[in-house]
């Protein structure tokens, strides 16, 4: 095991090469075809819009973007998607030439590459329009550049290892755990020093670009980068927190441990454990023969570095589905270390014919397990739900909270220019002066009475005052719910769901309960019915989302009912429920208490629909919490009707 790893053939140089272009093959053939969910709506939206993305603005993928924009191919978003897979694919190759170089083995380039490039966690991005992917290809090509520093310590050397250092801080933060580290170990004593800073300084110079973009008349845009105090406040992402993932109190659930605990099961389940062994042995082996010792150790130095103050930092928890996806992402960094030191294990092997089949052989078979959690091409879930948004009421004002709801709409509006009479008004930057600033600029029309929507601060205006000064306008619609602590339109307006998103109706307007009950007759789209996404993913969010909307149609329809005691809208509820039930992804206590309620109603006039009452309020009871007001009640009449008993 302590046998010198040997000469590499002639055409090895080629091999990253060779497995860049087969993984963008594949990325490309996989590529999602339409809009994605997530931050990709957002990404597209400034890309054609000419914005700036929400912190830290990511100036060099944006720049890229737009490059791609460019191609006459696909819808906007399938370009944009297509960033991600050429990136990856660079990721790919750089990962290759850095295991060819420390090991002088096609085996080992061959396994790390295929580690990185075939698990899921990378596999999905790489498809969709994130800026994860560029991410993981600047650093890659920063470390092969540091590498191959190490060795020539020239200007060229230097200049080319500081330059995309300094791309990828200007794409993304999280690049600083591994560079800053590198950094200072090529620039402590390093002859040509001076290279390695100004070229750095030279790649973060792309962050300028964003007071230039921050002056583009558009919505579609975070933050007021016009100015080098607010540049430099966009940058540390003061508005969410600098490091942290969300802004706000960490969740009670994390900390360091889980953290670790969660993504070490993570690679375990995404490489079948093998990668995790793989791991171990590269340590292990670099420990007791000291060959590549010190890449091992370094390398694993700062993976441990990134998990450990990442880790941290991290607020967001990890019981959840789709918050355990967006800390994933953020795993991809040191997944791509722990590929390097999984590769290096097999340089240790002293036949290269037969560990290079081997190697062939654990890529290919995770690759064609791991290809049955990728929907090849995507599909256009996030489209028809962008549609079903913004096909509303013409001219109307409509509030949107929350990146499920806002961005896909943010996407249609600015690259396929529909609906551009819906003024789109995010709930969140609201709260900010340089996004009122930035409406009254592009929506002249819009009464904005005060500096930032705030509930008691002064020179702010509250959400009555809003709806009251917009009221003349046009229709008033809420898409995603109002911000919880503003209760100052309570008086003044009432909510009436309106397909995906609710109306606002002033007290000071007429309302006719009946001609609403006629606007539901609108069945769901065929692409929102029976949605199977896996838990987590954004299209789950998004199905879950639109079935929990129409499930408070069916409740507003029950309680506009019950005035009158008007078996219209009874009817009209337990349709509605019939529907939701078999469509909702995530089936809660509360629907089937509902649902049993409208049925109940609907029965004092039409005997036919007891037993479906009994039907939903028995499945109530087996999903409810004791705690719940109703149980009680209505377990004991449960179990009162299958007894036989007199109901009560």
């Amino acid at each position: 095991m302590t046998a010198q790893p040997a000469k590499p053939a002639p055409t090895s140089r080629w091999l990253p090469v060779v497995l860049g272009v087969a993984s963008l093959i594949l990325y490309l053939v996989s590529l999602h075809r339409d809009l994605a969910g997530g931050d990709s709506g957002e990404l597209a939206a400034v890309a054609c819009s000419g914005g700036v993305v929400h912190p830290p603005g990511y100036p060099l993928y944006t720049l890229i973007s737009r490059l791609f924009l460019l191609i006459p191919l696909g819808v906007p978003a399938a370009r944009v998607n297509a960033v991600s897979a050429v990136s990856e694919a660079f990721a790919v190759w750089a990962i290759a030439a850095i295991l060819l170089r420390v090991t002088k083995r096609r085996s080992a380039a061959i396994l790390g590459a295929g580690l990185f490039a075939i698990v899921p966690g990378v596999w999905e991005y790489a498809r969709v329009a994130e800026v994860f992917a560029l991410n993981n290809a600047l650093v890659a090509i920063s470390l092969l550049c540091a590498l191959i520093d190490v060795e020539q310590k020239s200007k060229r050397s230097a200049a080319l290892f500081g330059l995309f250092s300094g791309l990828a801080l200007a794409n993304h933060q999280t690049a600083l755990f591994f560079l800053v580290p590198v950094g200072v170990y090529r620039v402590w004593k390093h002859p040509q020093w001076k290279y390695i800073i100004g070229f750095g300084a030279l790649g973060l110079s792309f962050y300028l670009s964003l007071m230039w973009s921050g002056r583009t008349n558009t919505p579609f845009t975070w933050g007021n980068t016009t100015t080098l105090a607010g540049l430099w406040h966009h940058m540390l992402r003061r508005d969410y927190g600098t490091l942290q993932l969300a802004n706000g109190a960490a969740a009670t659930n994390v900390n360091l441990g889980t953290f670790l605990i969660a993504y070490l099961k993570s690679e375990i389940v995404q490489t079948f454990g093998i990668g995790l062994i793989l791991f171990v042995a590269g340590l292990a082996l670099a420990w007791k023969t000291r060959v590549h010792f010190a890449f091992v150790a370094f390398t694993f130095g700062i993976w441990a570095l990134y998990l450990v103050v990442f880790g941290s930092m991290s607020n967001l928890p990890l019981d959840l589905p789709l918050t355990l996806g967006v800390v994933g992402r953020f795993w991809q960094l040191p997944h791509l270390l722990f590929c390097l030191i999984a590769g290096v294990a097999v340089a240790w092997l002293p036949k290269e014919k037969i560990t290079l089949g081997l190697s062939l052989a654990i890529v290919l078979i995770l690759g064609i397990i791991n290809s049955r959690e990728i929907e090849f091409g995507g599909n256009h879930l996030l489209r028809t739900w962008a549609m079903e948004l913004l096909n509303r009421r013409p001219n109307s004002i409509t509030m949107v909270q929350g990146d499920v709801v806002g961005n896909p709409m943010r996407y249609m509006q600015a690259c396929e220019h529909v609906r551009p009479d819906v003024i789109l008004i995010d709930e969140p930057q609201l709260t900010f002066s340089w996004h009122v600033d930035r409406l009254k600029q592009v929506y002249p029309e819009l009464k904005l009475p005060g500096t930032k929507w705030h509930p008691r601060e002064a020179g702010s205006f509250n959400l009555g005052q809003f709806l009251t000064a917009n009221s003349a306008h046009g229709p008033l619609e809420v898409c995603g719910r109002f911000k919880a602590g503003d209760d100052s339109a309570k008086s003044l307006m009432e909510l009436w769901p309106d397909g995906i998103c609710e109306h606002v109706i002033m007290k000071t307007e007429t309302w006719d309960p009946n001609s609403w009950l006629l606007s539901l007759q609108r069945e769901p789209p065929t692409e929102l019915r029976a949605e199977k996404a896996v838990p987590g993913t954004w299209e789950r969010e998004v199905a879950n989302e639109y079935w929990q909307q129409r499930a408070s149609l069916a409740y507003k329809a029950l309680n506009a009912g019950i005035p009158q005691n008007d078996a219209r809208f009874y009817r009209k509820a337990v349709e509605l429920y019939r529907d939701i039930e078999a469509n909702i992804p995530e089936k809660t206590a509360g629907l089937y208490k509902n649902y049993g309620i409208a049925a109940g109603r609907l029965a004092q006039t039409e005997p036919k629909y007891e037993a479906l009452t009994f039907e939903m309020l028995a499945r109530f009871v087996k999903l409810a919490a004791k705690s719940d007001p109703d149980y009680a009640k209505l377990k004991e009449a449960v179990d009162n009707y299958y007894a036989g008993k007199p109901k009560q």
